[in-house]
C-alpha cells in the first residue's frame, strides 16, 4: 500500500519568469468548472490572492529571496488563517471579503482533492458579512440628489393637483376690484380718478371728475 498520495493532476512548475504558475493554475482549474457570471468570480479571487502573496510574501521568509510560489509547500493547514489575517485589512465591504475568503477556500478545499496538497487546509473562522448599501446605493450622492430634486417637482405637482387650489390671501391680486389712485392736482384745482359704474355699462374706463371746478365735471377718459 502506498504511503505517498496518488497525482490526479500535476501543476506546472514555477519559474522565475513566472513565479505564481501554480496558483494561476488552481484557481483555473475551479473556474473552468463554472459558467459566467460565476466563473469571474475566481478571476477576480485570483487577482486577489496574487496582490496578498506579492505584497506578503504570504507571511514566508524564504519567498523573498525565491518567489516561486509551490501549492505544496506553502499552502498549508494555516494558509487561510495567514490570507485572512491580509483579507480584513483591505477596504472591501465585509460581505465583499467573506465572499473572497469563501472562494479561496473552495479553491484550496480543491487541491487537497485533487491530492495536488498533501493536507487539508484549516477553515479559518470568518465574518459573514452585513449589507453594508443603502437601497438607493446604485447612484452617487450627486447624482441622487439631481434625482431627488427632479422628483420632488413632479411630486409637488401631483400634491397640488390632488389637494385643490386654497386661497392664502397673501398674494398680489390679479385685477383689484378698486383702485386707489390719489388725488389729481392741476392748475392748483384738484380732481378724482376712479372707474366707471357697472351700470354705465363701460367696462373698460376711468372718469376724471373736478372737486372744485363743475365745469369739469363729468369729463370722462376711455381706456
Amino acid at each position: 500500500m502506498r504511503d505517498s498520495p496518488i497525482r490526479l493532476y500535476k501543476p506546472p512548475q514555477p519559474t522565475s519568469s513566472d513565479p505564481h504558475a501554480q496558483i494561476k493554475w488552481m484557481f483555473f482549474q475551479v473556474e473552468a468548472e463554472y459558467d459566467e457570471p460565476s466563473a469571474a468570480r475566481f478571476r477576480w479571487t485570483a487577482n486577489k490572492y496574487l496582490q496578498f502573496v506579492t505584497e506578503t510574501n504570504a507571511s514566508y521568509p524564504e519567498l523573498e529571496s525565491d518567489k516561486r510560489f509551490f501549492l505544496s509547500r506553502f499552502w498549508e493547514p494555516d494558509a487561510l488563517i495567514r490570507f485572512n489575517k491580509w483579507l480584513t485589512t483591505q477596504a472591501l465591504a465585509s460581505k465583499t471579503q467573506y465572499s473572497v475568503y469563501k472562494t479561496v477556500r473552495q479553491v484550496m478545499d480543491m487541491a487537497y482533492a485533487l491530492r495536488i496538497i498533501d493536507t487539508a487546509v484549516y477553515h479559518a473562522p470568518m465574518f459573514i458579512g452585513v449589507s453594508e448599501t443603502a437601497q438607493r446605493s446604485a447612484y452617487a450622492l450627486l447624482e441622487q440628489e439631481v434625482i431627488n430634486a427632479s422628483l420632488a417637482r413632479w411630486i409637488g405637482l401631483a400634491n397640488s393637483v390632488l389637494n385643490g387650489y386654497t386661497p392664502t390671501g397673501q398674494g398680489i391680486p390679479y385685477r383689484p376690484k378698486r383702485f386707489d389712485f390719489p388725488t389729481l392736482v392741476i392748475d392748483s384745482r384738484h380732481y378724482t380718478v376712479g372707474l366707471f359704474d357697472k351700470l354705465l355699462d363701460l367696462s373698460r374706463g376711468i372718469r376724471i371728475t373736478k372737486t372744485s371746478n363743475s365745469s369739469l365735471k363729468g369729463l370722462s377718459i376711455r381706456v
